[in-house]
């Protein structure tokens, strides 16, 4: 019997997957589509955090008259982080220098 509690180089090493599960009322009737990502919903003046949500929770809560934000969107052609928003940018043209 091994007693030595110290985990060993390999334990240490392994990567460590986190899957993220929708936390959208797609998941319960299992109809969730698309990547899982956490996002800010709030509805008005009210905030209701932070969310795992799949692309049909997001679609979801934004026709019920929801604002569901990205923790971060970026330009794919420059690569500048804008900070949370509904979506991200393909091309540098598609935002201007002042959106921060």
């Amino acid at each position: 019997m091994n007693t030595n509690s110290t985990p060993t180089l390999a334990a240490v090493d392994q990567p460590r997957l986190v899957w993220l599960i929708c936390d959208g009322r797609c998941a319960a009737r299992h109809e969730c589509q698309g990547e899982v990502k956490r996002v800010h919903v709030m509805h008005g003046s009210k905030d209701w955090g932070w969310w795992d949500y799949c692309d049909e929770a997001r679609a979801e809560d934004k026709r019920r008259g929801m604002t569901v934000e990205f923790e971060n969107v970026s330009c794919s052609q420059c690569g500048r982080d804008f900070g949370p928003g509904e979506h991200g940018f393909l091309h540098c043209a598609d935002h201007s220098p002042t959106n921060s």
